[in-house]
């Protein structure tokens, strides 16, 4: 289990932090999209329209090997070249020499954490690009099972991918999320990868990744850690149940009279689990304490 007790990606001590100024024709600009956010064309039209030079932060840019990468205002890099119209304009730039494309992405976290709050799917795909040894597990362990993360913004997210991040981050251990805990509440590498064979034994890739489906395996595997529970079964049970999108867990709130989610999804599993078992066999289903 990991011991770390930081966010990797926050530990700015391991590159220079100083800038200089730079005036950088915009043709000699480039953007990395493995850490970048996707370009919205609204946000670029709007600042074209409401264009001020006199008001124009400087784009932050980090060279390394020979390129200039924009780290941060990669819209306003788009919003100028449709300004400049063809013509290679020089823009002033703070530039940072920085030696990795990991360096990058986590300035890029950064300074974009504190600026523009970050969609959690940016997040993720900048700490991967960061090498964030958490984030790095939690995309090997889905991987190994045949599942990946989504990086979709909106909608509903396709089958066999997963866009639930900080549930993810929680159920890996990562110390940030997860924090100290009792033993029996902290996740691990190890509780993530039973949770996912578990999905993927009820469910196939048949279905998204929901936070919901994931967090009641994971909530049931840890009020009963200790307890025998049948892996087999309980994946038979969760292939029955749409805990996502069903009316299984409305129903059970209903009928608990509880406005917890958490609490009726691990209930309805339990209840369908306990069904023709002996009583020794029995989850029991006083989930109070």
């Amino acid at each position: 289990m990991h011991t770390q007790s930081t966010d990797p990606i926050t530990n700015v001590d391991t590159f220079a932090i100083w800038t200089i100024e730079q005036d950088i024709p915009l043709s000699k600009l480039e953007v990395n999209p493995d850490y970048q956010r996707p370009i919205r064309q609204p946000w670029v039209r709007q600042i074209v329209r409401t264009f001020d030079p006199a008001l124009c932060d400087k784009l932050r840019v980090a060279e390394r090997d020979g390129h200039y990468y924009v780290v941060n205002g990669q819209h306003r890099l788009a919003a100028l070249r449709i300004l400049a119209a063809g013509v290679d304009r020089a823009v002033r730039c703070d530039v940072q020499i920085l030696d990795t494309p990991e360096e990058e992405a986590r300035l890029f976290y950064l300074l974009n954490r504190s600026v523009a709050p970050l969609h959690a799917s940016e997040v993720m795909r900048a700490r991967i690009a960061a090498g964030d040894p958490y984030a790095l597990g939690i995309r090997d362990t889905l991987e190994r099972f045949g599942y990946r993360l989504s990086w979709r913004l909106g909608g509903r997210p396709q089958s066999g991918t997963c866009a639930s991040y900080a549930l993810l981050d929680v159920i890996y251990g990562t110390p940030k999320v997860g924090g100290a805990a009792t033993p029996n509440t902290v996740g691990s590498p190890e509780v993530l990868a039973d949770v996912l064979g578990i999905f993927r034994s009820a469910y196939g890739d048949s279905k998204h990744l929901g936070s919901s489906t994931l967090g009641t395996i994971y909530r049931l595997l840890r009020r009963y850690d200790g307890r025998p529970v049948d892996r087999v079964r309980l994946a038979v049970v969760l292939n029955g149940l749409d805990l996502d999108d069903g009316p299984e867990v409305p129903a059970m709130q209903q009928a608990l009279g509880i406005q917890s989610r958490d609490y009726a999804g691990v209930a309805a599993v339990v209840r369908r689990y306990n069904v023709r078992l002996s009583e020794p066999k029995r989850l029991p289903l006083d989930m109070a304490a």
